[in-house]
């Protein structure tokens, strides 16, 4: 997708990623709203879908692909292929008019909020106390070092065959792995090929982590708008689940990237050392909080190496929230997002700002200030 932003529109080299994502990664451009997104080619998502509409849809030539029913969430997706040579806007517009009350739209997708630079260095270690955390991402190398207390347990979400370890997963959780011994729930939602995932995905990862009892989930990823997400992220926060999710990383005038940008998620930005926000950070009204995410070493499938991205800060705040929060609570949410924003340095404009949300969450909590090593 940078690739693709840089190329010149009309270009030859826009063409050629533009194919690429069509016949190597099973990717397309629909227009939405006047706007183009990346998509699953040749995919509908209905939401709670009528057994009426079901039958309409069949009659007007859509094929039924698979039906996945989330009980955490109270919801169910059904997947829909076009007629043949029906473009996906024209699929989505025809199902809409019929069906005025159903919950209809393509099946965006997603991208990894953050990428490596720079050659291996060392990392720090936090000692702390145990917690269990979710992450969606991609798959994680369990036997790297920086993981070596940690219990990792993964399932794929994607859409290759197994689990595929990348860098962008296993620095993850080495970041979370820093704040004590973590039992890290992994699901891997950009395995296979294309570092692509989409909302499906996403959402029957987060089901997953919520029936497996994780109460803060981590999300270092980052897209466009999804009804399906969003009820999703409704669903769970309502009922005490912490959502952590970075804001993305187009630039100050980016649009608001999801699901960092719906309500009761805890939008995360970064930071360097010096406390300078990330020049590429996307900023708004989104942006909760702000925390390290600017050459911050993490382990990578190599070894180790500074990474830079929204996607980096995400697990300081998710991690702390994690030790708090041991199981979802409504009641007792609150009381941790209060703990937390006590330890918030306001940055900026004095109170919230769209740059640094309420403000810098420190990498370390006070009370574990004397225990660590590395830095």
């Amino acid at each position: 997708m940078i690739a693709l932003r840089a190329a010149p529109p009309g270009s030859a080299e826009r063409a050629r990623i533009r194919a690429e994502l069509r016949s190597r990664y099973g990717l397309e451009f629909a227009k939405i709203k006047r706007k183009e997104r990346l998509v699953r080619r040749g995919e509908i998502v209905a939401i709670d879908m009528s057994p009426a509409a079901a039958r309409m849809a069949r009659q007007m030539g859509f094929r039924w692909l698979r039906r996945k029913s989330l009980p955490v969430m109270g919801l169910r997706i059904d997947m829909w292929r076009p007629p043949a040579k029906m473009s996906l806007e024209v699929a989505l517009a025809k199902l809409q008019a019929a069906d005025r009350d159903g919950r209809y739209e393509l099946n965006s997708a997603f991208e990894p909020s953050g990428n490596g630079t720079m050659p291996e260095g060392a990392l720090p270690k936090f000692a702390h106390g145990h917690f269990k955390i979710g992450m969606i991402d991609t798959g994680v190398l369990a036997s790297h070092p920086a993981l070596e207390e940690a219990s990792v347990a993964q399932k794929n979400f994607g859409r290759g065959e197994a689990i595929t370890e990348r860098d962008h997963g296993t620095a993850i959780a080495s970041l979370l792995a820093q704040y004590g011994t973590a039992d890290i729930k992994v699901a891997d939602v950009f395995s296979g090929d294309a570092a692509y995932s989409d909302a499906e995905a996403i959402v029957l990862a987060m089901e997953w982590l919520a029936g497996e009892g994780v109460a803060v989930m981590n999300l270092s990823l980052a897209g466009p708008d999804s009804l399906l997400l969003e009820l999703a992220t409704e669903k769970l926060t309502s009922k005490g689940y912490v959502i952590v999710a970075a804001v993305g990383n187009d630039g100050p005038d980016g649009v608001a990237r999801y699901p960092a940008a719906y309500d009761g998620v805890i939008g995360v930005t970064a930071v360097d050392n010096s406390k300078t926000i990330l020049e590429h950070a996307n900023q708004g009204s989104f942006v909760d909080y702000a925390a390290v995410g600017v050459n911050i070493e993490a382990a990578s499938m190599d070894g180790a190496k500074p990474y830079s991205g929204t996607s980096f800060a995400v697990p300081i705040i998710a991690a702390q929230l994690a030790l708090e929060a041991k199981s979802p609570d409504p009641a007792s949410l609150m009381a941790i997002l209060d703990l937390l924003e006590k330890r918030v340095e306001d940055l900026g404009i004095p109170g919230r700002d769209p740059v640094y949300g309420k403000g810098l969450v420190p990498r370390t909590p006070p009370e574990v200030k004397n225990s660590i090593s590395g830095e």
